[in-house]
């Protein structure tokens, strides 16, 4: 093989190794993030969208399992690598939840799932490398 041919299947495994990564600490990021939802009704968990490149509208639909949720992310991460992944929760008191009106989660959901997020890409990379 030449230098170049070397090179290219390198930067091809490379990438794909890149894109693994960012699929599943996207994954990681968003199961943190619904399953630390707090569930009375299942309104609020299953009001979590993805969406790329824009936040989505809506309000998706009541999901107190989480399963249903996650599949739609499942759905979609593929799409992540380069490309701005939103997960939006458009339930009217999603933010007073986030801010500890919830016994359930008085810490919030996002932003503990945002403090542990370099641990998720840590754990990525272990698993795609």
């Amino acid at each position: 093989m030449s230098l170049d041919a070397d090179l290219a299947r390198f930067a091809s495994l490379t990438g794909q190794k890149i894109d693994t990564v960012v699929k599943r600490s996207t994954l990681d990021l968003c199961n943190s993030i619904i399953m630390a939802t707090p569930v009375d009704t299942g309104i609020a968990r299953g009001g979590w969208l993805p969406s790329i490149d824009a936040p989505a509208s809506g309000q998706g639909e009541k999901d107190r399992g989480g399963g249903k949720t996650l599949a739609r992310v499942n759905a979609m991460v593929d799409q992540a690598p380069g490309n701005v992944f939103f997960l939006t929760n458009n339930v009217p008191y999603i933010r007073p939840l986030e801010y500890g009106h919830s016994a359930q989660a008085p810490q919030g959901m996002v932003r503990l799932a945002v403090q542990q997020f370099p641990e998720a890409i840590r754990r990525a990379i272990e698993r795609g490398l």
